[in-house]
Order: structure tokens, then sequence, then C-alpha cells
């Protein structure tokens, strides 16, 4: 089942009322987040059903274990209502991806639509995953491990930092994930764009598994690299830029979390059609 532009426009509306009801996300980011919907809906009613799901689970675990967040991570209080940064770090990869193949539809041949349309859902399933594993793995009562250097004991909420809990998320959301595709799926709905001359199947539970913690590693390794991350011993906990009561931990100064976020589901959208072309 495919939409019209203008009545894709109905989804993309009502969750960003959800949104604007829920208080999850600050007046910048409700645009922002309508338009990365409105572009999902426009590719297919599948891909806004996956962007929504992902939206609502997202915005349920960053609730979890709130009082424990707020003592681990600096930033934990503002990052309660997201912006629109962290709505285009998080929904803007997929997006890139719906919107050229629907922009394509007409002209691209079947393996660029197959790598798009598997790109695409790579690039949600990283941005799943690394929500769960990263809210959820931070309230893990071990020390979490340096995931390039495992060996090494850092401080929770480190970038780059990893625990067995946050490994178990990732594997949570990927297996949410297949369920709901699954269920797309068998509804009728994983269409591709209207003139597709054929059918995508929902991915398997193999491929969300997999796709998911390769995005999560993926996040972490860039994150361990690029991230700053150190120990403010005035605050007592980690922070992601330097100052003068920080003691560096690990990571360079050249990107934030946002950045990495995208990089992340890009990376890992490209890795995803790239695996589709291979296996398909």
């Amino acid at each position: 089942l495919n939409m019209t532009i203008s009545s894709s426009l109905i989804g993309p509306c009502l969750l960003t009322l959800y949104a604007y009801k829920k208080k999850s996300l600050t007046n910048s980011a409700l645009c922002f987040a309508f338009i990365i919907s409105w572009i999902h809906s426009i590719h297919s009613l599948a891909a806004f059903i996956q962007l929504s799901l992902f939206f609502v689970l997202g915005s349920r675990v960053t609730k979890v274990g709130m009082e424990l967040k707020e003592k681990r991570e600096d930033n934990f209080a503002r990052g309660l209502k997201r912006n629109w940064i962290q709505v285009v770090a998080n929904g803007g990869a997929s997006a890139v991806f719906c919107l050229l193949d629907f922009a394509l539809r007409d002209v691209a041949g079947q393996q660029t639509r197959i790598f798009l349309f598997w790109a695409y859902i790579g690039a949600l399933l990283t941005a799943s995953s690394d929500t769960f594993s990263s809210e959820i793995g931070i309230l893990h009562t071990t020390v979490p491990r340096e995931i390039l250097n495992p060996w090494r004991e850092v401080p929770p909420g480190c970038n780059g930092g990893v625990t067995l809990l946050g490994f178990i998320a990732s594997l949570a959301s990927g297996i949410l994930f297949a369920v709901g595709n699954v269920a797309i799926d068998m509804c009728g709905l994983m269409v591709l764009n209207p003139g597709s001359p054929f059918t995508m199947r929902a991915p398997s539970f193999a491929f969300s598994l997999i796709v998911s913690l390769l995005g999560s590693a993926i996040d972490s390794v860039l994150g361990n690299l690029f991230e700053y991350s150190g120990w403010d011993e005035q605050k007592k906990c980690v922070v992601n830029e330097p100052g003068p009561s920080v003691d560096h931990l690990m990571g360079e100064d050249i990107l934030d979390g946002n950045q990495v976020n995208f990089l992340a589901c890009f990376f890992t959208g490209i890795l995803s059609g790239a695996i589709a072309l291979y296996l398909l």
C-alpha cells in the first residue's frame, strides 16, 4: 500500500501531535520530526509505521531509570526533551535513503531499489538499537568496558563504553523491529513505491539482529574514537567537553554525540544495503 503525497500528510500530523502532547520534543524538533516522518510516509506506509515504532519505543526506554541516569549523565535532564538536532541525528539518515528511493522509483534499476530499501531499514535499526543500548546499558550494575580495549574498565556514560546489558538491549530492539516488520508484511504493507515492479518481503529476524548489533557497535566505535569523554571531579560524572576540572578518559574532541549517531546510521545503512545485494 503506497500513499499519495497529499494523503501521506495524515500520519505525520498525528505523530507530531502525539509528540507535542507527550512533550517529548522542542518546538523546532516538532517541525523536523514532521518533515522526516512525512518523507518516510511518501515512501510507503510501511516506512512510516517503522519510524513511528522507533519513536514510540525510543521515547519509552529514554524514561526508564531516570534518577540513575541523571546521576551518571551530565546532560540527561536537558535530553528528556529532544531538540531538532537529535531528531535529525536519529531519523535523518533513513529519511535520506527513503527520499532517494522515492525520487528514483521510475528510473533506478532493481539493484539500486533493493540497496536503498534495505539501507533505510538498516539506518532505522541502528537508530533504534543505539537508543536501546545507550538508554538501558547505562543502568547496568557492572562496570562498562571500552569497546576497542575490552580489558579496560570505564565509568558509566563513557562514549565507547559497552556492557552486556547494552548488547542485550540492542538485540531486544532488533527483535521488536523484526516482529513489527513481520506484522507489516502480513498486512501486505511491505511494498515499495508506486510503479515498482517487485515487492520486498520483511527482513528476517537474523538480518534485524545482525544489523542491530552492527549499528550499535559502529556507533560505539565512532564514539570511542572521535567523541570526547572526560571525568568531571566537581560533578562526579562523565562529561563530553574538556574543562578545568575534567580528566580526559578517551576519544578525540572531533564529533559530538549527534554527529556520531547520524554517521553510524548512515554508514550502517550503506552496509545493510550492500549485505542485501550480496545475499539477494
